[in-house]
């Protein structure tokens, strides 16, 4: 299996659902990276300061975290595409 480019694993804007299994409320969007730290916002607006990637990753491979479809999200969380609420 080809090796995917850390820049193209998560990228800034995306939409992943830890379905409860963290403090972040609903779903979170990256809304920065920084080195190998991606930093989030939950659905009702609380930044996050960061997680490594590579733990990210480990989350998503045993399927603790779902990357959910962007679009999808958009329709039904309108607060996590507009950062309102800010």
């Amino acid at each position: 299996m080809a090796r995917v480019k850390a820049a193209d694993e998560f990228k800034v804007g995306e939409i992943l659902d830890p379905q409860g299994n963290t403090n972040m409320v609903g779903q979170v969007k990256i809304r920065e990276i920084t080195g190998n730290t991606l930093k989030f916002t939950d659905s009702v607006g609380t930044d996050f300061s960061g997680m490594a990637r590579s733990l990210v990753r480990s989350f998503v491979k045993a399927g603790s975290w779902k990357k959910s479809d962007y679009q999808k999200t958009m329709k039904h969380k309108n607060i996590l595409c507009t950062g309102a609420g800010k």
